[in-house]
């Protein structure tokens, strides 16, 4: 199969811009041979280093902040409940998991060379400590947040004649449907505490 034509020869132009940028060159693999890589392989992996940065950032701040303040506006008759401990386990699971996801993503086996090409073997076995404990504390996080689900189903929905309208539900599904799971579960846990302490403020929850 021949490759395409390239454009003419444009500094200004924008399909000779465009052909630059996706060019492919050959490397040295891990077994000796050639290898092709593109910009675009390049670009993609720091793509998805910065975005998966962004979003562990994000939520060490937020999960922090909302320990706090749910430390600070629950009564302290109420600290000893099963669903405000497993909620401030959780928020405390979120942020030690995000901090290794900020971690692992910011050391050096991201690199292009190691991700696009498998050289691994460069690292010792305590490069992959903080992958390591991010898998178990993603265990104890699922479970946590499960448990509290659970027991905050029959609180935060339940029927009441007076109470706030749940057509934010259906939407909430939907748009965790378009987000990776862990993401997803991130936002559903953070989105059910935020509703379920405004419900306790405004008086629809009974303290």
């Amino acid at each position: 199969m021949s490759s395409p034509t390239p454009p003419p020869v444009d500094p200004t132009g924008a399909a000779w811009n465009t052909y630059v940028n996706s060019q492919s060159f050959n490397v040295t693999g891990l077994d000796g041979t050639p290898t092709t890589l593109s910009f675009p392989d390049v670009d993609s992996l720091a793509y998805m280093r910065t975005t998966t940065g962004i979003v562990a950032g994000f939520a060490i701040g937020f999960c922090a902040q909302l320990f706090i303040v749910l430390l600070l506006l629950t009564p302290p008759d109420r600290r000893r409940q099963p669903i405000f401990l497993l909620n401030m386990t959780s928020l405390c699971l979120l942020v030690f998991n995000n901090i290794c996801v900020a971690v692992v993503e910011s050391a050096s086996y991201q690199n292009a060379g190691p991700q696009l090409l498998g050289a691994f073997f460069a690292y010792g076995k305590s490069t992959w400590v903080p992958i390591v404990i991010q898998s178990i504390l993603n265990a104890f996080l699922y479970l946590s947040i499960m448990s509290s689900l659970v027991l905050q189903t029959r609180v935060v929905f339940a029927a009441r004649p007076a109470g706030p309208s749940r057509s934010w539900v259906p939407w909430q599904c939907w748009w965790n449907s378009a987000l990776p799971p862990q993401i997803a579960l991130t936002r559903s846990f953070c989105s059910i505490l935020i509703r379920a302490l405004w419900l306790c403020r405004t008086g629809f929850i009974a303290r």
